[in-house]
């Protein structure tokens, strides 16, 4: 995420899917939208179609943005979303 125009191209992107999340449910956007959902790292290998030890390593390499609380550990969706977008534009995916 070296490249300014990176950055700005992946918050343009998720402004523009979280406006199209509130035009399709106006009323309720909370209940229509899931992008900042916490992920466990069972869940979180599983949305990216990995391996725990290889999703251990993403994180390791901080290919991937983690948290931890205590010894849990977890992802969020619209964080990894944006980590997929960038190895994608910069050939590491």
């Amino acid at each position: 995420m070296s490249n300014p125009f990176e950055i700005i191209d992946v918050r343009l992107n998720n402004i523009e899917k979280l406006l199209d999340l509130l035009v399709k449910c106006p009323s309720e956007p909370k209940v229509c939208t899931d992008i900042d959902k916490k992920l466990s790292r069972k869940e979180a290998a599983e949305y990216l179609n990995v391996t725990l030890p290889t999703l251990d390593r993403y994180r390791r390499e901080k290919r991937l943005p983690s948290y931890q609380t205590g010894r849990t550990i977890y992802f969020k969706r619209s964080e990894i979303d944006n980590a997929l977008a960038i190895n994608l534009k910069t050939g590491r995916a």
